[in-house]
């Protein structure tokens, strides 16, 4: 029951802190092209082709935007919660499923536990507008029910439609399934390996039953050569580079790897011995997907940080058993930790009262008090280490990510302007060398109008957004924006 608790009171801090400010936080990064595409869709109806800018979008398949489309499809308003909220969803269904779905219940804990709070998964992208999270649920959902019974018929089918799922959110859930999955029947499996094998090719196929729905879909609705052609072209820039580059990469990216498993790949680093005997059938096949996957996105030039993800829950499920036989601490430990501690809270607060950030002060307060308290309730390494996750994790929210909110550049107010500006009811075309897509998807939420890339401007009369001058077309207005490519954008009456 203890267990238990600690796992709900993370899921309830983990979920407070993402969830505060994941409206009023605008949008970053990547983030819009993940909203703007399920806003074009609310928009045009069309939820076969994903489109920025009215022109088809081939890099992504459409789960993660049809989700967020759902969440905003009654308002015909795709909000910054709308945008993030499935990837919020998945990283807390990620620690149930891990929890549900173990057996040995200690592990399944600290195995949800490792999983949620991570830094990769946690702090990087547990509220961002991406499909990673909605990619990593998917499969270990298709590990869990295809290892349970990798011959029955019924799980095999139940589990080839979560890699469908994870297929058309992203395209490269198999990376992270199959070639650890024949490996491990190779190895552990070999006396039966090619039954268990044409039982894994019969998965395969069923995985292929959504994506080619959708692909037929899409034959019919768009270009289907140029989608293809689209796919193929970044799956070849992601294994592009010579043997100096990719053995530059893969020390990299295990470098890399290293710090976005924090705190846990740290915590490693105390355990004087390791065992890697047969343990029980999760944690070898766990280990032996968790090491392909590692392989395979080390080798390629291409990959980065949060392409990894997707292994991520077979790590922790493998450290779970590592760190069953926790660790103790010894109290001086205790004392030293608090002391540095409490300064990073007196540092935060000092932060917060300069910005005059005063509600922020009582969160993070209650956050140390509460950290004091299960800290003194514990002799685990593990959970010590959680709960100092978790207090970090909410001064990260309440100083870094707060002060965001308010000092980032507010596209919103900027796409006010431009609806009030832009008075005759004329579309906007943007020029295809630039690429203000903040801008241009709030303007799209606001005036519940889809704007256009220059590439299928098929319009007589039209607005036009540039960074440069137009000779021929008639200038508005325009509009100071904070990138150093088009730090001023200019709008323009044009006529054909």
């Amino acid at each position: 029951m203890k267990k238990y608790f600690i796992f709900f009171f993370t899921a309830i801090v983990i979920l407070f802190n993402l969830l505060i400010y994941i409206e009023k936080k605008p949008l970053i990064h990547e983030e819009p092209r993940r909203a703007i595409i399920a806003q074009e869709m609310l928009l045009s109806g069309n939820y076969v082709v994903p489109t920025v800018y009215s022109k088809p979008y081939i890099k992504k398949p459409p789960l993660q935007n049809w989700l967020i489309a759902i969440l905003g499809y009654k308002e015909k308003y795709v909000s910054n919660f709308d945008a993030r909220f499935p990837s919020v969803l998945a990283l807390l269904l990620i620690g149930l499923s891990l929890l549900i779905f173990i057996r040995n219940k200690e592990i399944a804990v600290m195995a949800s536990i490792i999983a949620m709070t991570n830094y990769l998964m946690l702090y990087s992208y547990g509220n961002k507008s991406e499909p990673d999270l909605l990619l990593t649920l998917f499969t270990l959902l298709a590990f869990f029910f295809y290892i349970r019974s990798p011959k029955n018929f019924k799980f095999i089918f139940v589990s080839s439609i979560f890699m469908g799922l994870g297929i058309i959110t992203k395209g490269v859930s198999p990376l992270f399934f199959y070639p650890g999955i024949i490996i491990y029947l190779f190895l552990y499996k070999r006396n039966e390996f090619y039954s268990y094998f044409k039982f894994l090719l019969l998965h395969f196929i069923l995985s292929l039953i959504l994506p080619i729905a959708w692909l037929s879909m899409y034959y019919f609705s768009g270009d289907i050569n140029n989608l293809l052609s689209g796919f193929s072209s970044q799956a070849v820039d992601r294994v592009k580079g010579g043997v100096g580059k990719i053995i530059a990469h893969f020390f990299m990216f295990s470098f890399r790897i290293f710090l976005a498993l924090f705190p846990w790949s740290i915590l490693l680093m105390f355990y004087k011995k390791f065992s890697f005997r047969v343990k029980d059938e999760l944690f070898n096949s766990s280990l032996v997907i968790f090491l392909v996957s590692f392989l395979i996105m080390a080798i390629l030039p291409g990959g980065r940080g949060r392409y990894f993800m997707p292994a991520v829950p077979f790590f922790a499920i493998v450290i779970s058993y590592f760190l069953s036989n926790d660790l103790r601490y010894n109290s001086n430990y205790k004392k030293i930790i608090t002391y540095v501690f409490s300064s990073l809270l007196v540092i935060s607060v000092c932060i917060l009262i300069y910005y005059g950030f005063y509600f922020q002060i009582l969160i993070i307060s209650v956050g140390w008090l509460l950290f004091l308290f299960f800290a003194r309730a514990t002799k685990s390494v593990s959970f010590l280490i959680l709960f100092l996750n978790l207090f970090i994790f909410t001064i990260f929210t309440h100083v870094y990510e707060f002060y965001k909110v308010k000092n980032y550049y507010n596209y919103k107010d900027a796409a006010k302007k431009v609806v009030t500006r832009l008075k005759e009811d004329l579309p906007l075309v943007v020029d295809t060398r630039i690429n203000p897509i903040q801008l241009m998807f709030n303007y799209e939420r606001i005036s519940k109008k889809r704007v256009y890339s220059a590439a299928v401007n098929s319009f007589q009369k039209y607005y036009f957004v540039t960074d440069k001058n137009v000779d021929d077309c008639e200038l508005i207005f325009d509009l100071d924006y904070p990138k150093k490519r088009f730090p001023k954008l200019y709008f323009y009456k044009c006529q054909k």
